[in-house]
């Protein structure tokens, strides 16, 4: 038994990433009550599972796609596993960082870490598959 399966959570925890980063689009952010907090929580296309943002995820978004949450829609970011210092023990958690864009006036050996503006207020269907990098068929059976 997986001991993960007996305590099911609705929100992206660092084990649910299988120690990979994930390549996904942002469906969306609404508030929730979480505990005795209302906390943002972001959703990405394709998945059930919700990433509750603290100050330094809604940080990384705000600083690359602007604070109204509506313009991050649409917009591609990584979920990555990491670590962090919480009550004085590191900690598993979930980060999120834009990912790098190759700039072609660098002649593509180096890379822009700006953002990509979108190009619609609707992205539509994606051409590019949900998954992880490396994940050719795009189903990459992660249950987040």
């Amino acid at each position: 038994m997986n001991i993960n399966d007996a305590f099911p959570s609705k929100y992206v925890k660092a084990s649910d990433l299988q120690n990979m980063a994930h390549l996904v689009e942002i469906a969306g952010c609404q508030m929730e009550e979480i505990g005795d907090d209302n906390r943002p929580v972001l959703y990405l296309v394709g998945k059930p599972k919700g990433v509750v943002l603290n100050k330094t995820r809604g940080s990384v978004l705000s600083d690359a796609f602007g604070p109204e949450t509506m313009g991050w829609v649409g917009q591609k970011i990584e979920i990555y596993p990491d670590t962090t210092m919480y009550k004085g023990a590191v900690t598993p958690c979930c980060s999120l960082r834009v990912p790098l864009q190759p700039n072609p006036s660098q002649g593509g050996g180096e890379f822009d870490q700006s953002p990509q503006p979108s190009t619609s207020q609707d992205p539509g269907p994606s051409d590019e598959p949900p998954g992880f990098f490396g994940d050719s068929a795009g189903g990459d059976g992660i249950p987040f």
